[in-house]
């Protein structure tokens, strides 16, 4: 695809723009993230199917793709801007016109974390600066460093706050990955983690000491909308099949968990290590539309095995498990947990029928020759015990039933 293509994804701050101009047009951007782009997205896979790039890995334009990504911060910033002065102009807190910018304001915010989540991927120093500048925005720079140092790392384990285990709703994940996320980051790098909420601080003082309380209000609240729909994102990106219930209240621990299981959860060793990162730890979703528009985003599996491959560069997984929709329908389908799991569990890979403690996964694939079945006496690479081997069993039973 053409560069030119990717810019499609300024139309989010547009309608935003435009709710500004036009109190009849407050609904846009909801509208249009929500309502358009899903149909669209629906309606042109369904005739045109996926539509890949091919581009070679040191193509010469590569500067181009990168500079979609530059114009967001100071387009975000603008809009931030105009949107703070509209609310205090209009001088009404938690009226429809101030929860109206709110939501137009986190949408675009929420766009900008997916931009500073490829910008702080980059070598560049002044790149990873924008990243983090766009998360500031959102009030939530601490994600840069959990996200490269722990989330990559721990993907698709019980230790990763950021992996749903299957049958836990979004409102309950949403407490567990927002704490547990903030701990683990203070764990990781302390004094970044503090440069970065000093950061947001002295911008949040600086909207107050300018605008006032209610633009302070205003700030927050757009942050915790863009928070909310990221998390979303995560949520669908990592679902997973977990042999025993979760607990729906309990929050993520930050040590080592003895929990086994197959599926898009990564296999545990003896020695506490986890199998390596591969495309079924993932989900995939090969949606033209929404991958444009999300500088393919929804090309995870890719993203884990290569994270500074360019978003233009990235490749849907033959062995990664796909999504039957793109981002933006499921997170409308996450809010209720019902439809959600009516969708989405019979579709995250199990254990097979006939071989319950085996390391090939549900996709009808079978083992590899000379792959060791797992729990067997006779083979010392086997990475599950006979008792655990049992005890897998047992889950997968109670999970038919």
């Amino acid at each position: 695809m053409h560069w030119s293509v990717y810019y499609v994804a300024y139309l989010l701050p547009l309608t935003a723009f435009l709710g500004l101009w036009s109190e009849r047009a407050w609904f846009l951007t909801p509208a249009f993230s929500y309502g358009l782009v899903p149909a669209v997205d629906l309606i042109f896979h369904r005739v045109w199917g996926e539509v890949d790039d091919e581009l070679s890995p040191d193509d010469e334009y590569a500067w181009v793709y990168r500079a979609t990504l530059w114009a967001w911060p100071l387009v975000e910033t603008v809009l931030m801007v105009r949107s703070i002065q509209d609310v205090v102009r209009d001088g009404r807190v938690f009226s429809w016109r101030f929860c109206a910018r709110v939501l137009a304001m986190g949408f675009v915010s929420a766009g900008g974390i997916n931009v500073a989540h490829e910008l702080f991927h980059k070598s560049s120093t002044a790149e990873k600066c924008l990243g983090r500048f766009l998360l500031i925005l959102a009030g939530y720079g601490h994600f840069h460093v959990e996200h490269t140092l722990g989330h990559h790392r721990r993907v698709a384990t019980p230790e990763d706050p950021a992996t749903a285990p299957l049958g836990q709703s979004f409102y309950a994940f949403f407490p567990r990955v927002v704490w547990g996320s903030w701990c683990h980051a203070w764990s990781l790098r302390p004094r970044e983690v503090a440069a970065l909420v000093l950061a947001e601080t002295l911008g949040a003082a600086v909207v107050c000491t300018s605008w006032g309380l209610l633009a302070m209000v205003f700030f927050a609240a757009q942050a915790l909308v863009a928070i909310f729909i990221l998390e979303k994102i995560n949520y669908i990106e990592q679902y997973v099949w977990s042999p025993s219930s979760p607990n729906f209240l309990s929050l993520p621990t930050l040590t080592p968990s003895p929990t086994y299981s197959y599926g898009l959860r990564r296999i545990q060793h003896y020695d506490g290590s986890f199998e390596k990162i591969g495309p079924q730890h993932s989900w995939d979703a090969p949606q033209t539309v929404t991958n444009v528009m999300l500088f393919k985003l929804q090309r995870h599996s890719d993203h884990h095995l290569h994270s500074r491959k360019p978003y233009q560069h990235l490749a849907t997984q033959k062995r990664s498990p796909k999504l039957p929709f793109g981002y933006p329908t499921l997170a409308v389908l996450v809010m209720v947990p019902p439809l959600w799991r009516a969708l989405m569990d019979h579709r995250v890979p199990v254990p097979r029928e006939d071989s319950r403690t085996s390391l090939s996964y549900a996709t009808g694939r079978p083992e590899r020759p000379g792959m060791a079945r797992a729990g067997t006496s006779d083979s010392p690479t086997s990475s599950v015990s006979p008792d655990q081997d049992r005890c897998l069993r047992k889950a997968a039973a109670a999970c038919d039933k």
